[in-house]
């Protein structure tokens, strides 16, 4: 067991734009779409809990963390503050 070096770690923020069976599709700030395949290994938690990808629902907000470009994590939880623009 290797650990991967830091800098191959990327994370994108946004909101759910769908999740279902293999794919996480989530819209970043600037409303551009990120589509991941999310295969069985990912970690996903979702208000706190562990989860599964087809539990996550349109609008939550995602944080997803990527290990050269394949998914190893996913946070969502409702959005904070509903409605109103993030800053």
């Amino acid at each position: 067991f290797k650990l991967q070096a830091a800098d191959q770690m990327t994370s994108v923020e946004g909101v759910v734009v769908s999740a279902e069976a293999g794919r996480l599709v989530v819209k970043d700030e600037k409303s551009v779409d990120h589509s991941h395949a999310v295969d069985s290994s990912a970690q996903i938690m979702i208000e706190g809990k562990m989860g599964d990808l087809e539990d996550i629902k349109k609008g939550m907000e995602a944080h997803v963390t990527l290990d050269n470009d394949k998914v190893i994590s996913v946070t969502a939880s409702k959005p904070t503050k509903f409605g109103e623009p993030r800053q």
